[in-house]
């Protein structure tokens, strides 16, 4: 019985490990480090009207502590009402890791 308990602890703190290690929240660009990123990509999921940069900006974040305390909101929603742009024309996003202690994803939006 004790056995079994341990087992299904070491389980769950390896998944817990596993999804610390791997952000879900929002899909990261290929080639992030595990020490250190800092890197600006485009949403391939978000249609784009315009791909010329709109006179409004708008952004949003999220923050990552420890794996642990996440905070904040970085939809493209979130960024548009920042920006009081009703009208989106590109959307980017920015990624922030150092050593999966702090992580960061920003939402850039322009548009009119």
């Amino acid at each position: 019985m004790k056995r079994n308990i341990t087992l299904a602890v070491c389980a769950l703190l390896l998944l817990t490990i596993i999804g610390c290690t791997f952000p879900l929240a929002k899909p990261a660009p290929l080639g992030t480090g595990v020490v250190y990123s800092n890197v600006k990509y485009s949403d391939d999921n978000y249609p784009v009207i315009n791909p010329v940069k709109g006179s409004k900006k708008g952004e949003a974040f999220m923050t990552s502590i420890l794996c642990c305390f996440n905070e904040g909101n970085s939809s493209v929603i979130q960024a548009a009402r920042d920006g009081n742009i009703k009208k989106v024309q590109t959307v980017e996003h920015e990624y922030l890791n150092v050593l999966l202690l702090y992580q960061k994803y920003t939402t850039h939006v322009t548009g009119e």
